[in-house]
């Protein structure tokens, strides 16, 4: 296997799409890093792409000793001229300004704890992790305290399946939220959607989020609101309204309905 580490030193790769450095830390880093992992900058799945140059490369290199006396000699700037010749740039790599899919965040995210990010986790570790990204980023965006008041979500599926520590870098809970937040942070500081709700129904990382809260507005409060709404519990909903904002029922009701339509209930 050609190691992508030797082409860029310490782990900092120019992104074939915007030219700026995206700096994995070190070439360990780089090789282990999640195909996932966007340029900080602009989006692009620079990863992805140069894993598709890599294996284009075995390819060329099996089949034609010409490029493998390139690598032997080190002539990587031949090289990475021709597999920009082979590997292009996708004509969709335009640069764009919409968010990206808080569900390919979240799946990038979780994978960084795993042992074995690009391998397949058993389903407990799986929904384990991506509950600790959703908890990090919930915290990272300002909802303190995430991490308390679900521990019993993680805590039941150990319970299933002990040996599930296995397949993590790490056994310490607080320790990967907190990575986790760090790398939020880092990766995606302007992005202060919130998730409401965040799983794996079908074999797909699915989210549903909110916009960052309006000025003025108490977001922990309004993330109670919404998710008694999405859970089907209209009625504590109502009374959480009347009690929170001391609301007449009808007022109350009115507003439950607003937000049940705002993520697509009836």
């Amino acid at each position: 296997m050609v190691d992508p580490s030797k082409f860029f030193e310490h782990g900092r790769v120019p992104c074939p799409k915007c030219g700026r450095v995206n700096d994995l830390g070190s070439g360990e880093a780089l090789y282990h890093a999640s195909l996932a992992t966007p340029c900080s900058h602009c989006g692009f799945l620079f990863l992805d792409h140069l894993d598709r140059q890599m294996k284009t490369l075995m390819e060329m290199t099996a089949k034609d000793p010409e490029w493998g006396k390139l690598l032997r000699s080190g002539r990587l700037d031949v090289i990475k001229q021709r597999l920009d010749e082979l590997v292009p740039l996708p004509k969709e790599a335009a640069v764009t300004n919409e968010p990206r899919k808080l569900s390919e965040i979240m799946k990038e995210m979780s994978e960084t704890l795993l042992r074995n990010p690009g391998g397949v986790p058993s389903s407990e570790a799986a929904h384990v992790a991506l509950f600790f990204a959703n908890v990090a980023w919930n915290e990272g965006v300002g909802l303190d305290h995430a991490r308390e008041g679900y521990r019993n979500v993680w805590e039941t599926i150990e319970a299933e399946n002990p040996a599930l520590w296995n397949e993590f870098k790490s056994s310490d809970v607080n320790a990967m939220i907190d990575e986790l937040i760090r790398y939020k942070k880092a990766h995606y500081p302007d992005d202060r959607r919130r998730i409401l709700t965040c799983g794996i129904p079908d074999g797909k990382v699915r989210v549903e989020w909110l916009n960052p809260a309006a000025p003025g507005v108490d977001a922990k409060w309004e993330m109670q609101l919404y998710g008694l709404v999405r859970t089907g519990r209209k009625g504590e909903a109502i009374r959480f309204l009347q009690e929170t904002r001391r609301m007449t029922r009808k007022e109350a009701t009115k507003r439950v309905a607003q937000a049940a339509a705002e993520l697509g209930m009836r």
